[in-house]
Order: C-alpha cells, then sequence, then structure tokens
C-alpha cells in the first residue's frame, strides 16, 4: 500500500544523533505488539500526523509542527523554535517536502516504523523512517531518520 500528497526540505548531523539519543531512550508505551500489523486506520492516523507535520514546516508554523513530535523530543528541543531551527538546518527535505509516499507501517514493541519516501526543495529524493508512538492516545512523531535515494537508471 503506497500513499501520495503534495504537501502547500542537509544531510543529518547533530540532530541524527540526538534523535538517536531519543529513540534509544523508549518508550514505556505499547504500540503494537511485534507481530501485530498496523490496521488501515492506524497508517492513516500515523500518516495524517506525519503530513500535518510537514506542512507546518511548509508554512513556517513552528508551534503547529512542534505539537506532533513526542513529548520526549518537545523535552529535548525545549520550545518550537528550537525544533523548527535544526529541522529547516539539518533535515530540509522534511522541512520543504514536495512529495511525499507512504509505504506500509512496520511495527516494533513500543513503537512503529512509517517509511516514505520525501522529495526535498532542490528535487532529490529521500528515503525515510519516521518512528512512531502513542501518547495519550494519539500518535506522535519520535524521531525520524532520512537518507538518500536515487530514482534514476
Amino acid at each position: 500500500m503506497f500513499s501520495q500528497f503534495r504537501p502547500s526540505s542537509r544531510l543529518p548531523s547533530r540532530l541524527g544523533w540526538l534523535l538517536l539519543l531519543a529513540l534509544l531512550s523508549g518508550s514505556p508505551l505499547i504500540a503494537l505488539a511485534d507481530n501485530e500489523a498496523a490496521t488501515e486506520e492506524q497508517a492513516r492516523s500515523m500518516q495524517k500526523v506525519i503530513r500535518a507535520q510537514i506542512e507546518a514546516f511548509g508554512e513556517d508554523q513552528a508551534q503547529e509542527a512542534f505539537r506532533y513530535a513526542s513529548s520526549a523530543i518537545q523535552d529535548l528541543f525545549q520550545t518550537p523554535e528550537n525544533f523548527m531551527a535544526i529541522v529547516e538546518q539539518d533535515y530540509p527535505a522534511v522541512y520543504r517536502a514536495g512529495f511525499v509516499e507512504f509505504a506500509d507501517p512496520v511495527p516494533h514493541r513500543g513503537f512503529v516504523v512509517q517509511p516514505l519516501t520525501l522529495r526535498g526543495p532542490e528535487g532529490r529524493y529521500w528515503k525515510g523512517h519516521y518512528r512512531m508512538v502513542r501518547e495519550e492516545g494519539q500518535w506522535r512523531i519520535n524521531g525520524v531518520q532520512i537518507s538518500p535515494v536515487s530514482r534514476g537508471i
């Protein structure tokens, strides 16, 4: 299952390390069991959160983008402005995504990974993996890892 949308964009550096630390800290919440596939409704809910955050980045709405981050990410960055500045500097493909295509979510104990493909502001494609957690009944983004993809022959 792939879904696409076009929202209204430097390689990971220090943010990558910070997010790795946040990811390794784990979450006490159970999202899905290891062998349980995400339902279509769960996948749509996760993808809606990712879309909304990417659209907020595209409109420079720091507060809105920050609200989709997990409490661990919010604690790490402290303010929406800090969060936005790091994403803009280190993740331009996320900050100014021109195209997003989702693949099937992959459940893990305590979280779900939502794979996707992004097209950044320079037309380059990136493979992304969003770590999604449930907090207070809502899906939240607990980190993202992106890497460049070759889309040609």
